[in-house]
């Protein structure tokens, strides 16, 4: 993640360097002694008026600088960035006015309540409405249910490998939605959830629906059904598979010695089950899967990518 910000601000910074140069426009002084009538008439015949050449360059000009203010408009867009504080800071108004960033996640430390939260978001989609081009928000908690809750208004729900356990997608759908409209009430969009692990590896536990993927397959694709039918864009994480780690991938980086063949029938149906339930965001493990790819993590590998583009034909927001 430091290695992105990086990046984009590298860019930024290149961005804001590559502006255009202006150019002086010089005046020919009068000869001395010359009357001031005839200083007015050579002043008006040596000032040339602009030729359509020079209109064509500033013409130019304004097309560039519109398409590097764009540019970098577009760039915001792909992040979403979290924020201190349960009320608009310094920080979080220049990543909206000046970064043009595409969304916030909220967690612990910016919900309080019901009402708080609600000015929260309003304030912020405000912010982004007034600042050109005028694109809402992206607001965005991590709601699995069970021990991962961000929204205290929100009764407590069973975690997902007590749902997967009843075998009953109906369930998952039903937890879903009324998870949804809970948060639409505060003006969130977005949630970071379900988990189509299969597997109950470091840092999924029981929030994984279990082990077989035809059971995770058949919960999360019911779970993205449910968020869509409340208004809520959903998220299938991690791919290609957390379940299978013996690392958090928040402290470690883990390795999966899984070949192609486990991968295809073990890891990734559930994520092709997710897509082809029109899940509209997929979150890319921090995961290195040597069958895939032997150096980076899936999150930083362009094979990874293709492998969720092309073979399982996402054509979402990866994040």
């Amino acid at each position: 993640m430091g290695s992105a910000v990086l990046w984009f601000l590298l860019l930024l910074m290149i961005l804001g360097v590559a502006t255009g140069c202006g150019r002086q426009q010089g005046r020919v002084a009068p000869e001395e002694g010359t009357r001031k009538g005839a200083v007015k008439e050579e002043s008006t015949q040596q000032i040339p008026k602009e030729s359509a050449g020079e209109e064509t360059v500033k013409e130019e000009s304004t097309q560039e600088a519109t398409n590097r203010r764009s540019l970098s408009q577009a760039i915001g867009q792909m992040f979403i960035v979290g924020m201190s504080g349960t009320k608009p800071d310094h920080h979080i108004k220049k990543m909206i006015q000046k970064h043009h960033i595409g969304g916030v996640i909220l967690s612990v430390p910016n919900i309080k309540n019901l009402k708080q939260t609600q000015t929260l978001v309003s304030k912020l989609q405000k912010l982004s409405i007034e600042t050109s081009p005028s694109i809402p928000l992206v607001i965005a908690v991590d709601e699995e249910g069970g021990s991962v809750t961000r929204a205290p208004w929100i009764p407590p729900r069973p975690a997902a490998a007590v749902v997967g356990r009843s075998g009953n997608p109906d369930w998952a759908y039903h937890i879903a939605y009324e998870v949804g409209q809970k948060l639409k009430e505060a003006g969130i969009n977005t949630d970071l959830a379900p988990v189509v692990d299969t597997g109950f590896g470091a840092a999924i536990g029981d929030r994984s629906f279990g082990t077989d993927p035809k059971l995770v397959s058949r919960m999360g694709s019911a779970a993205i059904k449910g968020f869509e039918a409340a208004g809520i864009a959903s998220t299938a994480k991690h791919f290609p598979n957390h379940g299978a780690a013996n690392e958090d991938s928040h402290v470690g980086s883990p390795i999966i010695e899984h070949d192609m063949s486990t991968i295809e029938t073990q890891d990734l149906p559930p994520f092709k089950a997710a897509i082809d339930a029109g899940v509209p965001m997929v979150m890319v493990g921090h995961l290195v899967y040597p069958a895939i790819d032997p150096t980076l993590p899936a999150s930083l590998s362009p094979r990874a990518i293709r492998l969720l583009r092309q073979n399982l034909g996402f054509k979402g927001v990866g994040s």
